[in-house]
């Protein structure tokens, strides 16, 4: 993707430097007796994209939950930018695979609301909006309601919506998975265009080897339930990237360590 313009978006310079760990983070749920996660070890960098993958039910989404402030950890800590006693809030955007977009609301309405929620100026608020629908290459569609654009334009008013809080942290549960493959790698390729501009740290949540490749600067591979981290793999390719990159030597090396990594924890042949 290319020629999305960002000249209408303000950046807010960040308060802090982005950074999060967990230390030996454990989560049970129903008194006790379904273990999640068990001593989970991460940190993720500021302005780095990290993807975790695993076995589906193994933790991934608890863990991204446990950051956002939705949920508690049972034992262990969890920091964010020196923060420990954490709570949902506008530093950490999440976006979910499902879009979540208020159907009785316009494009530029869902994206504006966060912003005009917090105090935002609703001129600043409109302006901001429609340049990251611009750059996301919904310029047109302001005026739309949701059940009038595909899942793909959703998903993209999704991300709109969360970068205009001018989040600090993105926190991403496959927002792609639900998307046919073509739009998939479109998605994709637009999600690192925008990177590439505001550097956003972000943690993504993929079953897919490849997308996790892509996108990520690091990939981290977890244990079956009840979850630990088993083992953290370096991207070390060349940005910007394109999808011409699946077809390399080292994205081809890379995927193999990682189902190597995941056979005795999925069962892979």
């Amino acid at each position: 993707m290319s020629g999305h313009s960002f000249e209408n978006i303000t950046v807010m310079p960040a308060q802090a430097k982005p950074k999060i760990k967990l230390k030996g983070v454990s989560k049970t749920f129903a008194e006790g007796s379904i273990v999640a996660l068990d001593g989970l070890d991460l940190e993720i960098n500021e302005g780095e994209i990290y993807c975790l993958l695993g076995p589906s039910g193994c933790g991934k989404s608890t863990a991204l939950n446990l950051i956002a402030g939705f949920e508690q950890p049972t034992r262990g800590e969890i920091v964010v930018e020196g923060v420990t006693d954490l709570t949902p809030g506008p530093d950490r955007a999440v976006v979910f695979q499902k879009p979540l977009l208020y159907p009785w609301l316009t494009v530029l309405q869902n994206v504006t609301l966060g912003p005009t929620f917090s105090g935002v100026d609703r001129a600043e608020a409109r302006e901001d909006a429609v340049g990251y629908l611009n750059a996301m290459g919904l310029e047109g569609f302001e005026s739309r309601y949701p059940y009038e654009l595909s899942g793909g334009m959703q998903q993209r008013v999704a991300l709109a919506r969360a970068w205009v809080n001018k989040p600090r942290i993105l926190l991403l549960d496959e927002p792609f998975g639900a998307l046919d493959a073509q739009t998939k790698v479109v998605m994709q390729e637009l999600l690192l265009e925008i990177w590439e501009k505001f550097r956003t740290t972000m943690l993504y949540i993929t079953h897919d080897i490849e997308e996790a490749i892509f996108l990520g600067d690091r990939v981290g591979v977890m244990s079956r339930r009840p979850a630990t981290l088993k083992s953290e793999i370096s991207v070390d390719l060349p940005r910007p990237r394109t999808v011409d990159l699946t077809v390399d030597p080292e994205f081809i090396r890379l995927k193999k360590a990682i189902i190597d990594e995941l056979r005795d924890e999925t069962g892979i042949k």
